[in-house]
């Protein structure tokens, strides 16, 4: 059995304000204690031609680092509850229908938002939640933190 550790921090940079999701991607998987992995990064999370390379190459276990940025116009609230539990409904969920999906291990992890308060950083187009999860080949929900913290999630695969 693998057991992966996933340790979060804080979001250190300003992220980019528009998605290029229509290039045609050139992906790779990687082996690890004889398990196919597959990472898709940040905005790349949208791009399902990505997810479906990566299983033609074996990937079984998806890592998808920083892949949940919330942008403002998506009405997340305004408060770090509301936009957890509309992370909950809306980023974990396409999460979670990927692994069914493919039938494979999705591991979800975000940083958490630099600022203390919800109102600071007015400027930036998007929130990001701290939140991280890992979801089994059936879409079961493995492990999970409770979001906007730094955490270490463990779950064994």
């Amino acid at each position: 059995m693998l057991q992966l550790k996933v340790a979060l921090g804080v979001q250190l940079f300003v992220s980019h304000q528009k998605s290029l999701c229509s290039y045609k991607p050139t992906v790779s998987a990687f082996t690890l204690d004889n398990r196919r992995f597959g990472v898709i990064i940040c905005a790349d999370n949208g791009n399902r031609a990505i997810y479906d390379l990566l299983y033609e190459s074996g990937a079984r276990i998806f890592l998808a680092p920083n892949a949940g940025a919330i942008k403002k116009f998506e009405g997340p609230g305004n408060s770090w509850e509301a936009l957890i539990k509309w992370h909950r409904k809306h980023r974990l969920l396409r999460h979670r229908q990927i692994a069914q999906t493919y039938g494979v291990t999705n591991v979800y992890f975000d940083l958490k938002d630099p600022r203390d308060n919800f109102a600071d950083l007015p400027d930036w187009i998007h929130y990001v939640s701290g939140k991280s999860a890992v979801f089994g080949s059936d879409g079961e929900w493995m492990a999970s933190n409770a979001g906007n913290e730094e955490c270490l999630v463990v779950a064994d695969v």
